[in-house]
């Protein structure tokens, strides 16, 4: 039985909302200000640069599973290719042409972010690990990272629009013992 687009929405909407908390701690911890960043490294360097890239490679992972295709071999992905097309079977094309434009320029602005993924996250490709100049980092600037994001919450509004739903607030949503709760113990004295 296929699932409804209602269902969909719901299915994927924990996902995104992962995604937008995950890259606000990022955020809050390591593009504030450069005193900020002074202080990370003064108080832990290896263990915030881990964290660092921890949070920078799960929210390239995250992003680059939203953005899968619909199906990988035999294999039906839940993703915003997905819930877009399922908005299409159902919509005529003036409905849906907001989510699908949007859907677009996602695509076209988490290239580079979904190679890494390939290449280097969730592969080892053989020839990336074994060359003399291994895969760069990506070449993502967090503008372009914060862009994408936007997108994925506008084409969940989209989707959620045709049902009916007001957009979720994906940007506003409070985390108790925020990564703010740890900045502020280590500023204490």
């Amino acid at each position: 039985m296929t699932p409804s687009l209602g269902n969909l929405l719901d299915g994927i909407h924990p996902h995104v909302l992962q995604l937008n908390v995950r890259w606000a701690q990022y955020r809050i911890l390591f593009t504030v200000s450069d005193a900020r960043m002074r202080t990370l490294s003064g108080t832990a360097n290896g263990f915030f640069r881990l964290l660092h890239d921890t949070f920078r490679d799960d929210a390239f992972v995250t992003l680059s599973r939203l953005t899968d295709k619909s199906h990988t071999l035999a294999q039906t992905n839940l993703s915003l290719q997905t819930l877009v097309e399922a908005l299409e079977a159902l919509a005529p094309p003036a409905s849906n042409k907001q989510a699908r434009d949007t859907l677009n320029m996602l695509l076209t602005k988490v290239s580079a972010i979904r190679a890494w993924r390939n290449k280097w996250l969730d592969h080892i490709d053989q020839a990336t690990a074994l060359a003399k100049t291994p895969l760069p980092s990506a070449a993502v600037v967090r503008g372009d990272f914060d862009h994408a994001i936007e997108l994925v919450n506008s084409v969940m509004a989209a989707v959620g629009a045709h049902l009916g739903r007001a957009p979720f607030d994906y940007e506003n949503v409070l985390v108790l013992g925020d990564a703010n709760s740890l900045l502020q113990a280590l500023a204490a004295p």
